[in-house]
Order: structure tokens, then C-alpha cells, then sequence
């Protein structure tokens, strides 16, 4: 039980942001207005989801 009351005081106590969500809506922006005419959504979704884990793998080289 402390192990848990620890990690819910941890969890708990992060700061909230709306930068995440900014961030993806800006990259969705960008790439649905490259290809506005040929893109359906769930393809930009896709993208959007794509760019997002390659941005998450590159953090984890040394050279980040």
C-alpha cells in the first residue's frame, strides 16, 4: 500500500499541460493542409500517430 500511496502522489502532483494536444493538432494541421485534396482524415490521424513515436524513438539516441 505505501508503493501505491507513493506512485499516486507522484502521478498525482504532475503539472497539466495542453502543450501535447497543441502540438498534435499542429502537426495535423500541417500535414492535412500538405495533401488537403487527396487525404482523407483517418489517413492524417495515422500520420499524425506515426510522426509522434518517431518523435518519442529519436529521444531515446544519444544525440537528442
Amino acid at each position: 500500500m505505501p508503493k501505491l500511496h507513493k506512485l499516486a502522489l507522484r502521478l498525482l502532483s504532475q503539472l497539466v499541460t495542453s502543450s501535447c494536444y497543441e502540438r498534435n493538432w499542429n502537426i495535423y494541421g500541417h500535414i492535412h493542409n500538405i495533401k488537403k485534396s487527396k487525404l482523407t482524415s483517418q489517413c492524417a490521424e495515422d500520420l499524425v500517430h506515426v510522426h509522434s513515436n518517431l518523435h518519442l524513438l529519436s529521444r531515446k539516441e544519444k544525440e537528442y
